[in-house]
């Protein structure tokens, strides 16, 4: 999933690290600390109505007049024109290839603050370079009408980051942070009994606006052709105008897809709310919402000058005395008469599991949800409505909101839904998981605006739920209980349209909630059905690992958890009166609670880095057990495999989907373990908050001690990965594969290359330089921590475990150990600059231990005994370079100075 906001959101799979000497400094300048919140309000270069094409000439100025004005009124102008009135008055002529579009502006629409959204009105599922979907949104851009010098008016884009309502503050902003001129347009004409002015907008709705074309297809692969732009259709309503454009997208280089192609981009004006009553709310750390946020300049010498409101939309109660009201003006979803019948149920539950969450405080059905008619004159990409769009060429969920960016109030949303993801729970195992890709996830390949902030939930969330069906169903035929393989896949549809809608109220991900159900409670029928399968749908959650065996149980989460309705109550709940004391009480109090069992939040900023319960796609209160658990399971299913019946007449790829889904499996459980090592729990929580921890607290030593016995156990030892060796012989390629013809290559099935690089890639996750830098800061902070003295001497021990039974050193474990031995000789001789000088005295340390229990050793087979030899003669070369190096080293200059008192 991706979610956007403002601008573009996606809900960042990516993990940033940001020091707090750059956020502070930021935020003392009145910026985003996080460059998402930055990206999505438009920081850096922002859409252009007059951009160049890319390779074209530098943009110009506004320049001469193009030709003298009108002296004609505007009706005398336009009377063989076609008038389309609305929110905004158009005239449209429109002869052969000649089309003229006039805006007519009246004083009244001057300086009012408008919001033009500009979305992809096509999907270009063929041209895989160019990464668009349907409904994409492509920018947000608040909008005003000025006039200057009484012959032009200009198109503003106006500068909301920093604001002030002291006049003389306000100058100051004003001189120092300009606004954006997007168009200037002469004045074609006037009208003077309806003090309005002519302007001619069709070359701004036929240019790049939201100058997409230079990052399509990755550094402008494909391009615009401005000369066969045009206006398809223009729609115009009392609340908005809508304008479709059709562009003309054009591959600069070879490459797959067409070489040329169409493309519609919708223009969505309308003007931005003021006096619809609605509150801002200001948002809290504790509390997980997309925010709006600009630098308040009224107090000069504060410190704290950022305001950041929280995204959401405007639900008041119709009837505030009452208990259970129903809202105002209720959300409207429309299901997409494109979703398939068999998933319109799903959609739809999916969409109202959250008013539940709102019946706790007081609002009754604010989400209703209708169906889209066959028969319906209104396009999806129309953005009067919301909708869950079923689109396909990008294998994700997105969920797309607009905010209001003077107040953060949303004013509208849609889902887009891939279509193959129904097939997501059959997906296929033809090459065992990229082992790096465990550690260093590839962001989707999206253009401009969209690419550092890429999630995948659907995506990646589609082959882990590959690979738990492909377990049900192994431990079904094992134990002979059945896999509602139908009920699994329906579930996991209802679990990510909910996610989508959790972003499409304002909420961000919760990549800790997994970790606040036990897996006790996890294998609890009633306990499931009522709290889900972790504290927030907003998190990545893989399937549930305790319903293997039992019945009745859910597979994925079928209803919001106890996280999700607190930050709903926190949202959205309505204050006793009217006063800002009564809202902030009640939000402070609310908040309070973040670190209470079920309310814990931690997001993407720190997701997939140093603390372990802050990852996607792990699971229960006790993630070392699960991933121990899921390692258990698959592995009975791999030395089980050969028990399976092949027919004759039957393919062997069925066996290798199986085989390879298991062992893929196994390798994700494991890729879990390695973030332990080093590991930090992070807080957010304020001192007196009921149960609150420190910001930042070291795992305890018996936590990462036995994260680092199940490495050793499950990815180190001897006997990790021993199949039966004729098993391996059955693996193929699908058959119905393109053409019914697969490579060389992908006949193959490396294994032992794939599992090697597995054991390598953990073994340089535990001793990365990284994580050795933590577990030396988490020594400096606490006595309860893994050392790094222990690090060396546990995975040492374990790796060269042969060393001590004597037994033959098997072509795995020989490569597990030139890597192990690789990474010792680099710490001990050629110290970086990242790792703690005390890795590198603990590797010396080692090598020197290992010199002496080798030359002890009796290897007992021709391997081994080469193998030992050519480490030793490794050793003694490093050991010799550290002699000299340190014999080279120039000496400390000899004290001359005075030393003070």
């Amino acid at each position: 999933m991706i979610c956007t906001s403002s601008f573009v959101r996606a809900f960042a799979s990516v993990a940033i690290a940001t020091s707090f000497v750059i956020a502070h400094a930021q935020q003392e300048q009145g910026q985003s600390a996080d460059p998402q919140i930055e990206q999505r309000r438009g920081g850096g270069q922002r859409g252009g109505a007059a951009g160049p094409m890319p390779g074209g000439p530098p943009p110009q100025g506004p320049g001469p007049r193009a030709q003298a004005e009108d002296t004609r009124s505007i009706d005398e102008v336009v009377k063989d024109f076609t008038k389309i009135p609305g929110l905004v008055t158009l005239y449209r002529q429109k002869k052969g290839a000649s089309d003229t579009v006039y805006l007519e502006v009246p004083e009244s629409m001057m300086n009012k603050l408008f919001l033009l959204q500009v979305t992809s009105g096509s999907g270009l599922g063929d041209t895989p370079s160019a990464a668009v979907f349907h409904g994409m949104p492509l920018d947000d851009i608040p909008l005003e009408f000025r006039k200057v010098d009484d012959s032009r008016i200009e198109l503003i884009r106006p500068n909301l980051a920093h604001r002030s309502s002291v006049p003389e503050v306000k100058r100051m902003i004003e001189r120092s942070f300009p606004d954006e001129v997007l168009a200037s347009l002469d004045i074609h004409s006037r009208q003077p009994d309806r003090k309005s002015y002519l302007v001619d907008v069709g070359p701004f709705f036929k240019s790049d606006v939201a100058e997409i074309s230079g990052s399509l297809g990755g550094g402008g692969a494909l391009s615009m052709d401005p000369s066969h732009a045009y206006i398809d259709s223009i729609k115009n309503f009392p609340e908005n105008t809508v304008i479709h454009s059709v562009y003309s997208l054009v591959r600069r280089a070879p490459g797959a897809g067409p070489k040329t192609v169409p493309w519609s981009i919708s223009y969505n004006l309308s003007l931005l709310p003021t006096q619809d009553g609605y509150q801002p709310r200001h948002g809290d750390p504790r509390v997980g919402f997309f925010t709006q946020g600009y630098q308040n300049l009224d107090n000069q010498s504060s410190r704290d000058q950022f305001v950041n409101m929280i995204e959401r939309w405007n639900l008041k109660k119709a009837d505030p005395s009452a208990k259970l009201s129903p809202p105002v003006k209720p959300i409207v979803f429309y299901i997409d008469n494109a979703v398939p019948r068999e998933f319109r149920d799903d959609v739809r539950r999916g969409l109202l599991m959250w008013n539940p969450a709102f019946a706790r405080i007081g609002i009754k059905d604010p989400i209703v949800v209708k169906q889209m008619p066959d028969n319906a004159d209104w396009d999806i990409a129309d953005l009067r409505y919301n909708v869950v769009r079923w689109t396909t060429g990008m294998p994700f969920a997105i969920a797309l909101m607009r905010a209001n960016p003077l107040t953060g109030e949303i004013l509208n949303a849609s889902i887009n839904f891939d279509g193959v993801f129904a097939a997501g729970a059959a997906g296929e195992f033809d090459e065992i998981v990229t082992p790096t890709a465990l550690y260093n996830p590839e962001p989707i390949p999206l253009p401009g605006k969209l690419q550092d902030l890429a999630c995948d939930m659907q995506q990646s969330s589609a082959q882990i739920a590959a690979e738990g069906a492909n377990l049900f169903e192994g431990l079904s035929a094992a134990y002979g209980i059945p896999f509602d393989k139908k009920a699994y896949i329906h579930q996991r549809l209802t679990e990510v349209v909910c996610h989508e809608m959790g972003h499409c109220l304002g909420l961000r991900h919760n990549f800790i909630s997994s970790t606040q159900i036990t897996l006790k409670q996890l294998g609890d029928p009633a306990y499931v059905a009522n709290h889900g399968t972790s504290a927030s749908v907003m998190d990545y959650v893989p399937y549930n690992v305790a319903a293997f065996k039992k019945r009745g149980v859910d597979y994925y989460q079928t209803t919001v958890g106890d996280y999700d309705r607190w930050a709903i109550s926190y949202g959205y709940k309505e204050p006793v009166s009217d006063s800002p004391t009564a809202e902030q009480h009640m939000l402070s109090q609310i908040a309070r609670e973040g670190s209470e069992t079920g309310h814990r939040y931690l997001s993407d900023g720190t997701a997939d880095d140093y603390d372990p319960a802050d990852v996607r796609y792990d699971f229960s209160g006790e993630p070392l057990d699960w991933a121990s658990k899921l390692m258990n399971t698959a592995r009975y299913l791999l030395v089980t495999s050969s028990n399976r019946r092949i027919k004759n007449g039957e393919s062997y790829y069925n066996y290798s989907r199986s085989w390879t889904g298991a062992l893929n499996t196994y390798l994700r459980a494991a890729s879990y373990v390695p973030r332990y090592i080093g590991g930090v729990n992070l807080s957010n929580g304020y001192k007196g908050d009921p149960g609150a921890g420190l910001p930042i607290t070291p795992l305890p030593a018996a936590e990462q001690k036995k994260a680092l016995h199940i490495l050793n156990n499950y990815v180190f030892s001897e006997t990790a990965f021993k199949f039966p060796k004729d098993d391996l012989d059955k693996l193929t390629f699908n058959p119905n594969a393109s053409g019914n013809e697969a490579s060389g290559q992908q006949r193959l099935f490396p294994i032992r290359n794939q599992v090697g690089a597995f054991q390598s890639a953990t073994l340089r996750q535990v001793f990365n330089p990284n994580t050795m830098s933590r577990i030396t800061n988490n020594e400096f902070r606490s006595n309860d921590t893994l050392t790094l003295a222990q690090l060396f001497r546990d995975v040492n021990d374990s790796v060269w475990s042969e060393l001590s039974t004597g037994h033959e050193i098997s072509d795995l474990r020989r490569q597990l150990q030139r890597d192990d031995l690789t990474i010792m000789i680099d710490l001990a001789v050629h110290k970086d600059a990242v790792s703690p000088d005390d890795a590198r005295a603990l590797a010396l340390a080692e090598l020197h231990k290992l010199k002496g229990r080798i030359e002890g050793a009796h290897a007992s087979g021709p391997y081994g005994k080469a193998h030992l030899a050519d480490c030793l003669n490794r050793i003694n070369q490093a050991l010799s370079a550290h002699i000299e190096i340190a014999q080279e080293a120039p000496a400390a200059p000899a004290f001359t100075g005075r030393r003070g008192g």
